[in-house]
């Protein structure tokens, strides 16, 4: 599976809450389909959050040399 640049993360975040959106506002909501991309939704930001940690660790060590 390829490693998504953060730009990606950050779009699929999008798309997944968005879906979420449409589906609480239907009359007949799938539990199933929120249940999935919420869990798509906090692994991006997870992800997210370890390419930015990443970022930063490099660029102090970066500073430190």
């Amino acid at each position: 599976m390829k490693e998504l640049s953060e730009e990606e993360l950050l779009n699929d975040l999008l798309c997944d809450l968005m879906i979420v959106d449409l589906e609480l506002q239907k009359e007949e909501i799938n539990l199933g389909i929120i249940e999935n991309k919420l869990k798509e939704s906090i692994s991006n930001c997870k992800s997210i959050i370890g390419l930015i940690s990443d970022t930063k660790v490099v660029g102090e060590v970066s500073k430190n040399r």
